[in-house]
Parts: C-alpha cells; structure tokens; sequence
C-alpha cells in the first residue's frame, strides 16, 4: 500500500462518519485508512463497528484496537502497523478534501522515492468552548507554502524515515512533534517536495496546544534539548506571545 490515513480516537468518533464518507469516496487500494482506538466506551465501539460492517471500498480499512500508552505511542504504533510506504494524520475532527486526496496519491506514487512530502494548512479557525464548532466555520487558507509539523494534515512522510529517527518521542505527551519535526530537520538529509495543494483541513476543537501551561513546559525542555539556552528562550517567548495573541483576538 503506498498511504495510510491515521486515525486516533478514543470517544471522538461523532463527526468520524464525515472523513469515513470522503475516504470511502476515494475508492483506491492504495489507500488504507488505519483507525487506531484507545478504550473507546461501548458507543463509540459501536459506531467503529458500525463503519466496519458498511465499509465497501477498494480503500482497505483496518480498525486497530490494540492497548497504547498514549497520543505518540498510538501514532507510533499506527505508523508502523499500517504497512504502507507513507502515512499522514488525519484525526475526526479534521476534514479531508477528496479530489485533492486522490491527486496527491497519483502525485506521491510518481515521487515515490522522496521520503517527505509537504502541503499547505488549511485551519478551521474556529474555537468555541468545550470544543464546541461553529455552524459557519471558517477556513484560513493563507498558507502561501507547505507547512510542516509533525502530525497535521499538512504532512505525508515515509515510515522509513520515521522508523530511521526513531519515531515520536514518547516522553513528551503534548508537543512531541515538536520535537519529531527538530529530529527530522538535524538528522535526515533528504528532498522534501512540496505540494501547493492542500489534502485537508486541520481542525481544531481538540487540539492540545490549548492546554498552554503545559505545551510551554515541554516546549522549553523541547527547545534546551536542541538549541542554547538563549534560542530555547526566545523560541518560546515567540510561541507564548502568538498563544496569548489568538486569545485576545479570540
């Protein structure tokens, strides 16, 4: 298989019938959807279940309930387990774009020997309390280039690479792809190709960098790991001044 879409959920399947729909819509048996279930309660079992009984794709759809330790490790354990080439993230509140899915696809395959391919980001920019959506969502669609970061719709990247530095970090259990993506950078030399085509829309009622006074501390210590004491401070008084600006604008 050359993509695996991943999915982690854990009582977050309610708008999961929505990416089910569009990666269905895709029909191609290069493409497997890997759902990675961390002790769903018995109604969001039934709905796994449900969309596992009703699935009639060429798109393989592998539903893995195995125990994790965790957001990275479930990643970690997906990434490998998928047996495909590449995967990306795309969790059940973010959206995929079919066409553009299955253009990347065609794309990737011709490309097949770079090991990281980039998109634009696309956000939902809406935040409502509780993690509640907006009816009327909107899109920011400013990302003139591709973005990366470790586990956003943005990134396609090959389990080789990911397997050669060694995966997410598992000590880190809000801002490990922070540090994934630092790895990356120091440790590969390799092409990146990237798409001017965005493959989905990031969506952001669970995303964990809401949870700042935690982000902050793991980004520091992320941060000292990598750089001097001096960068280490000035990155996060960067990624602090951005977080306390997108609350007052919110």
């Amino acid at each position: 298989m050359l993509l695996a879409i991943i999915s982690l959920t854990q009582n977050n399947t309610q708008s999961l019938g929505a990416l089910a729909a569009s990666i269905a819509e895709i029909d191609d048996e290069k493409l497997v959807w890997y759902i990675k279930d961390a002790s769903s309660n018995r109604p969001s079992l039934e709905y796994l279940k449900f969309i596992e009984k009703n699935w009639h794709s060429k798109s393989i759809l592998k539903i893995d309930r195995s125990t994790d330790i965790g957001l990275f490790n479930a990643l970690n354990i997906a990434a490998v387990n998928a047996n495909a080439k590449y995967y990306c993230n795309f969790n059940p509140d973010d959206v995929l774009i079919t066409s553009s899915l299955k253009k990347a696809l065609k794309d990737i395959e011709v490309n097949s020997h770079i090991d990281i391919h980039t998109f634009p980001l696309w956000v939902e920019n809406s935040i409502e309390p509780k993690g509640a959506r907006k009816k009327s969502k909107k899109i920011n669609k400013d990302g003139a280039r591709a973005y990366f970061d470790g586990c956003a719709t943005s990134l396609v990247i090959s389990k080789a690479i990911h397997q050669k530095i060694g995966g997410f970090s598992e000590k880190w259990r809000v801002a490990s792809d922070i540090d994934f993506m630092i790895r990356l950078a120091k440790h590969v030399d390799t092409t990146v190709i990237e798409h001017v085509y965005p493959i989905g829309v990031y969506g952001v009622a669970g995303v964990s960098s809401k949870i700042s006074f935690r982000i902050m501390h793991e980004l520091w210590n992320i941060y000292k790991n990598h750089v001097s004491t001096l960068n280490a401070i000035y990155l996060v008084a960067k990624a602090l001044y951005s977080k306390l600006k997108s609350v007052i604008k919110g």
